[in-house]
């Protein structure tokens, strides 16, 4: 079996437990139909087409267009995230367009459900233009030009009322974080859970409605610093009757930045 490049899971901060890493082998071609045309080469996926990593290695404006299938099947909605592809990107799932996105470094998250059959492999379609136009969004090149699609391509399982954000805010001096975190689709009743631990032991936890800032006090709080970069794993749950509906798990730290004077 052929290793996934870039295996690991692309966002620590924001992680789901069952999830499908799509990178690697894609059909490939260049081609600047409308629709997916038969494609006649491969693409490592997720590098950009003119890297060499991606064994395409073509600095060249245009249009490349990416297929592959897949099979995913998890309880809830199901959603396609692309890391970032440059620049202008297009998404079709079993021959319907799922979602467009415009933009070199933006995440697209698209929900997939009414598209994506469970039982069956799946095709996915993308089509990627980077013309380098003026008004395109642009970067510090010195490292060669990035094309197409250049962060990792995943599936996720997303419950319809779901976690959608969570914001966490240290504050040294009273030893807490203040975590608030955002949901949709949620009714009446409804709670989200926030667990702060240090290397698997619970350290603070609580428990309050979404969109409120809570706030979990750290008795003896290890602090970050650029010397010793400490992380606390986060887990944040939420919850309908009792019953967790959706979990991310995450990290934060407890740092304190400021102005003095001229420092």
């Amino acid at each position: 079996m052929k290793s996934i490049p870039r295996a690991e899971h692309p966002r620590p901060d924001w992680q789901r437990k069952n999830w499908l890493n799509l990178n690697g082998e894609w059909a490939f071609g260049f081609s600047e139909a409308e629709q997916c045309p038969e494609l006649d080469r491969t693409i490592a996926v997720p590098f950009s087409w003119a890297a060499p990593l991606s064994r395409v290695a073509e600095d060249r404006k245009g249009t490349g267009w990416y297929r592959r299938t897949a099979r995913f099947d998890a309880e809830g909605e199901i959603w396609l995230v692309i890391g970032a592809a440059d620049y202008e990107a297009r998404v079709w799932i079993n021959g319907h367009l799922a979602g467009e996105h415009k933009g070199g470094y933006g995440e697209i998250r698209l929900n997939v459900t009414p598209y994506w059959n469970k039982e069956e492999e799946n095709e996915i379609c993308v089509r990627v233009t980077d013309e380098d136009r003026d008004n395109q969004t642009r970067g510090k090149q010195g490292y060669g030009e990035i094309r197409g699609i250049w962060q990792t391509v995943w599936i996720e399982p997303v419950a319809k009322s779901h976690i959608s954000g969570i914001k966490a805010i240290p504050n040294l001096d009273q030893k807490n974080i203040a975590v608030t975190v955002a949901a949709e689709n949620c009714t009446t009743g409804d709670l989200v859970e926030v667990k702060i631990l240090d290397k698997g032991k619970l350290v603070a936890s609580a428990t309050g409605l979404p969109g409120s800032p809570l706030r979990l006090c750290i008795a003896e709080p290890k602090l970050w610093s650029p010397d010793s970069p400490f992380l606390y794993d986060m887990e944040v749950s939420l919850r309908q009757g009792g019953k967790t509906v959706d979990k991310v798990d995450s990290y934060t730290a407890m740092r304190k930045i400021g102005t003095k004077r001229d420092k």
